[in-house]
């Protein structure tokens, strides 16, 4: 991969805090003689600005960008016998776009794609995006919202939701899991102080003791870990997302089976007899 210039712009780690400078404040400049090319749209007046909100982002990759700017393809089809002109066909495929050349006689001499693909056409940046919400601790309902004000493309909920059952929550458990053994392994048979002098103090009154928790600065290092885990197990599955789910005995979203077995009692008429909603009638 090619190296890009940064401008104006720090390092982005896991875990970094942001600088105090501002980038977009930075980036300002009274000449406008760079920015200026005809590769660079520019908005000058309220038309511009409506364009631009009714226009829609996507989520493109750099190496992609880079191919697609060292892209040349003639005007012209290649097919022999058929010299129509070639034009540009967009398509929206969860959160990435393909950018299909085309002619008229539906000949394709060209196609490209602003992610990687995985295996079985599944794409890379559904797989990302699904996994940075959930190990940033966010949900995908606000997720969404917020991709829906910026008109960017999202994956679906459905799409999530088998994302995450079926690689996300599998490959968070076996990192955790991996993780408890190697520290239980490392601390077997030795003395441990759980609480430090300055950190737990006891109470006379109450004969109790009480500890106060040290807070550490997150450096999120495990991020990149669990990450390459999910795609690891996208890339190692054979049969993908079209599968039946077979929920654990000790997931929650099981309860949701055993709930409200029969039919209720209307809220009146349970208030009459002074009956819980939740306890059978004798």
């Amino acid at each position: 991969m090619e190296e890009i210039e940064e401008r104006e712009a720090a390092d982005i780690v896991y875990g970094e805090k942001d600088d105090d400078d501002d980038e977009t404040v930075e980036s300002e400049s009274e000449d406008e003689t760079e920015v200026i090319g005809p590769g660079i749209s520019k908005m000058s007046n309220d038309e511009d600005v409506k364009s631009l909100l009714d226009d829609h982002c996507a989520l493109v990759f750099v190496t992609q960008l880079i191919q697609l700017a060292k892209l040349k393809v003639d005007g012209n089809c290649l097919v022999k016998g058929c010299r129509s002109i070639v034009e540009i066909k967009l398509d929206k495929v969860g959160s990435a776009v393909y950018s299909t050349w085309i002619c008229e006689n539906s000949h394709v001499k060209y196609k490209w794609c602003s992610q990687p693909v995985m295996n079985r056409r599944f794409l890379s940046g559904d797989l990302l995006i699904t996994s940075a919400v959930l190990l940033s601790g966010n949900n995908f309902l606000k997720m969404k919202l917020f991709a829906d004000f910026m008109k960017l493309y999202f994956p679906s909920k459905s799409s999530f939701n088998r994302i995450q059952t079926v690689y996300l929550v599998p490959s968070i458990e076996e990192y955790w899991l991996s993780q408890q053994d190697a520290i239980l392994e490392d601390i077997k048979d030795k003395e441990i102080i759980v609480l430090g002098m300055y950190h737990r103090t006891f109470n006379k009154k109450s004969e109790r003791w009480s500890a106060v928790e040290e807070k550490v600065q997150k450096a999120y290092t495990y991020i990149k870990d669990i990450s390459f885990k999910i795609f690891m197990k996208r890339l190692e599955d054979r049969i993908g997302l079209k599968r039946a789910v077979v929920l654990p005995p000790t997931d929650p979203r099981r309860i949701s089976t055993h709930l409200a077995a029969v039919e209720s009692l209307p809220t009146r008429e349970l208030a009459a007899a002074k009956q819980s909603r939740f306890t059978p009638a004798e």
